[in-house]
C-alpha cells in the first residue's frame, strides 16, 4: 500500500509484484523477478486497462482511509496533551512549556493507534479484494488469453464478485483474513510515517534555515513516505500472500515456506519484493498528502470563526 497505501498512511502498496509472485507457483521465479517484468507481462496480455485491475474500490476508499488515519492522529495528539497538562496541574504546574510539547514515543504512538484503527476496519477487506482480483488477472495473463474459468472456477469480474464469493465461501469474517499482519504492518507504518515527518522537519530546517515552509514540508513528506515502507515493506509481502492463499494459510507458514525454498539471506530479498515501486511512488506521494493537510490545517486554526 504498498502505496497503498499503506492505503492507510499510503496509499496502493507493493501488492500487485507480490500477489504477482505468490499467485504464479514456482513459475513466478522466472517470470516475475522484479516490478518491470510484471509490468512487461501485464502490459502484453491485459494492456494498459490491466495496470488498474481492482482500482476501483481502493480509490473509493482513500478518502475514508486518510480521514481515518489523519483524524485519529490528530486526536490522539489532543488527547496526550490534555493529559499531560491536567496531570501538572494537580502538582501546582500552571506555566512550564515543556509539558505542552509531544515527544517522538507520543508522535509515533498517535500516528500508530491512527494505522491500528484504519487497518482493522478498512483496510483488511478492501486490500483482500483488490489481492484477490490481481492475483486472478495475473494468472489469466499468464494463459494469455482472458477466460470465464480459471481452475475450475468461474473468473470473478470485479469487487462485488470477490465480495460475493468470499461471504459465500468464508462469511463476513472472511473479509478480515490477514487482519493480523494488516494491523502490525499499519500500527508499525503509521507510527513511522508520522515519526519520519517531524524528524524530517527538524533536520531539513537544520541544514536549509532559510528554505520556505512549504520546502521543509514537501521534503519532510518525502521522508515519511520512505520511513513507512522502509518498515511495512516486508509485511505488506507476508500479508498479501496471506489473503491471496487458502484460508489456512497464516503468517507462520507464509514466512516459514518461503525461508525454506528460498534460504534466509534470499527470503530478506522477497520479502522487500516491489520495494522500488513502493518507494518511488510513496515518496512524493507522502509528500503531496502532508503537504495538503499541513496547509488546510494551516488555513483552518488561523481563518476567522
Amino acid at each position: 500500500m504498498a502505496a497503498a497505501g499503506s492505503r492507510s498512511c499510503e496509499g496502493s502498496s507493493t501488492s500487485a509484484a507480490t500477489a504477482a509472485a505468490a499467485g504464479s507457483g514456482r513459475r513466478s521465479v522466472a517470470n516475475y523477478n522484479s516490478p518491470l517484468s510484471v509490468l512487461r507481462s501485464t502490459l502484453r496480455f491485459g494492456g494498459i486497462p490491466a495496470l488498474y485491475t481492482g482500482l476501483s474500490l481502493p480509490l473509493a476508499a482513500q478518502a475514508v482511509y486518510k480521514s481515518c488515519v489523519f483524524t485519529t492522529n490528530t486526536v490522539c495528539k489532543a488527547g496526550i496533551l490534555e493529559w499531560r497538562t491536567q496531570e501538572r496541574h494537580k502538582v501546582g504546574m500552571f506555566s512550564d512549556p515543556r509539558y505542552m510539547k509531544l515527544r517522538l514515543s507520543d508522535i509515533f504512538l498517535c500516528g500508530a493507534t491512527g494505522g491500528v484503527i484504519n487497518g482493522f476496519l478498512f483496510v483488511t477487506p478492501v486490500e483482500l479484494i483488490r489481492n484477490r482480483l490481481i492475483s486472478q488477472d495475473l494468472k489469466l495473463a499468464r494463459e494469455g488469453k482472458r477466460k470465464f474459468h480459471l481452475d475450475g472456477k468461474k473468473v470473478l469480474r470485479g469487487p462485488y464478485d470477490v465480495l460475493r464469493h468470499v461471504l459465500r465461501e468464508d462469511g463476513i469474517m472472511g473479509l478480515w483474513r490477514g487482519a493480523g499482519i494488516t494491523v502490525v504492518r499499519d500500527s508499525l507504518g503509521c507510527g513511522v510515517y508520522f515519526l519520519s515527518f517531524e524528524l524530517g522537519k527538524k533536520v531539513y530546517r537544520y541544514l536549509f534555515p532559510s528554505a520556505s515552509d512549504s520546502t521543509i514540508t514537501l521534503l519532510a513528506g518525502s521522508c515519511a513516505g520512505v520511513g513507512f515502507w522502509g518498515i511495512a515493506a516486508p509485511l505488506d509481502t507476508i500479508k498479501t500472500k496471506v489473503q491471496i492463499g487458502t484460508s489456512r494459510r497464516t503468517v507462520k507458514d507464509v514466512v516459514m515456506r518461503i525461508v525454506k525454498e528460498k534460504g534466509f539471506f534470499n527470503a530478506i530479498k522477497t520479502f522487500y519484493s516491489g520495494w522500488q515501486v513502493a518507494v518511488g511512488r510513496g515518496a512524493p506521494s507522502a509528500a503531496v498528502t502532508l503537504y495538503t493537510y499541513e496547509m488546510w490545517m494551516k488555513y483552518l486554526t488561523t481563518s476567522p470563526a
